[in-house]
């Protein structure tokens, strides 16, 4: 996602300061694990022939995640880290572009990491830099005595599958290659999706009690209340004071969706977005801009309206499930017409919130229409 007009060397840094900024109130090990896969992913791109093919001096190029991983394999030996923390953040960095699957870059099992001579001064400076931006204070020398990249990926896969692979692994890979394409997101949109924010005083004029007291109220809640009392407003009240990172509204069809995206316009202005199946239709009838349906679909905004599908499919490990997985962690989450759900659905639904509450200890909001 590195834009033309800019090096790969400022990409790297801004999304290596994203990435700390998103991690800031972090404090674990893992953070550093983190932030050393955000540094170096795209790394690989300064191989000759990426640089040539972005110059349009050839047809094409091997897939730099791949081509990165001799320089991220020399970074994580120098630094001593151990495994299984190694492998993770070798997948991360090879798979933070497609999806991590047993035959990937089947058809570079032969192909290294090429960089010219001239560029190797350049390439260590580069490498050294970031890593003293992370906190390490080493020198790293960068020659062209490396692995082949596939042989470093199959090594990672094997050795997480054989001897680490456990539900606690899987969290630990979603929060470090999360936190790298969502740092690489920011740095190549030029937004600051991660901005405050800002909730209305007052989401009515006129308000009810019970939403006096919503606005007070901390962890989950169930509310029931009749039709036409104000149950969305209540809701936002709740959300008002159990917000965290990000606000999911989960909705059953597109039209209510839509709907309600027009609805919160007028309380988060361009903090809001949807997603859905026709996510793309209603942009475009709506007049906005079509580039920012690339980051509805992965939550970069702080206030996201979906369906309940789209977490399902993220927990199934579904396409770039690590990214919608990690928007997930420090998020507020509220379910409207419950009711309407078919029995698979609901019972799916169900199902889903429990393993939210018990995995993440999300802050949930369950809303009931009466009829």
């Amino acid at each position: 996602m590195q834009k033309k007009n800019k090096s790969l060397r400022k990409h790297l840094e801004e999304t290596l300061n994203n990435a700390k900024r998103v991690l800031e109130k972090d404090n674990e090990e893992l953070k550093n694990y983190a932030l050393i896969s955000a540094a170096f992913h795209d790394i690989g791109k300064a191989d000759y022939r990426f640089q040539q093919y972005i110059r349009g001096k050839r047809k094409r190029s091997p897939p730099h995640p791949l081509l990165g991983l001799p320089i991220v394999d020399i970074v994580i030996k120098d630094l001593g880290i151990e495994e299984p923390y190694r492998s993770l953040i070798v997948l991360s960095v090879a798979s933070h572009h497609t999806p991590l699957y047993e035959n990937l870059y089947h058809d570079y099992f032969h192909t290294n990491l090429e960089v010219e001579k001239r560029a190797i001064n350049e390439l260590t400076d580069t490498v050294n830099d970031l890593l003293i931006n992370i906190g390490y204070e080493t020198k790293i020398e960068i020659n062209n005595d490396w692995q082949m990249p596939k042989k470093i990926l199959e090594i990672a896969k094997k050795t997480v599958i054989t001897k680490y692979a456990s539900e606690k692994l899987r969290d630990v890979f979603v929060k470090m290659q999360g936190c790298l394409m969502y740092a690489d997101y920011l740095s190549s949109a030029g937004k600051d999706f991660a901005s405050t924010v800002f909730f209305p005083r007052k989401f009515v004029n006129k308000e009810y009690v019970y939403q006096l007291r919503a606005n007070r109220l901390k962890g989950n809640l169930f509310i029931t209340l009749p039709t036409g009392t104000g149950k969305t407003e209540t809701a936002l009240y709740w959300a008002k004071n159990n917000f965290r990172e990000s606000l999911f509204y989960i909705l059953p069809t597109a039209t209510t969706i839509n709907a309600m995206y027009r609805r919160f316009k007028k309380f988060f202005k361009e903090n809001t977005a949807l997603y859905h199946s026709y996510a793309d239709m209603f942009l475009f009838y709506e007049d906005e801009n079509m580039d920012n349906l690339l980051y509805y679909k992965y939550f970069l905004y702080p206030i996201n309206v979906t369906t309940p599908d789209q977490l399902m499919l993220s927990l199934m490990n579904y396409k770039k499930y690590t990214l919608k997985n990690y928007r997930f962690l420090k998020s507020t989450i509220i379910v409207d017409e419950i009711h309407s759900y078919d029995p698979e659905t609901f019972f799916l639904l169900k199902y889903l919130l429990k393993y939210l509450f018990k995995k993440f200890k999300y802050l949930c909001y369950e809303r009931y229409f009466s009829r």
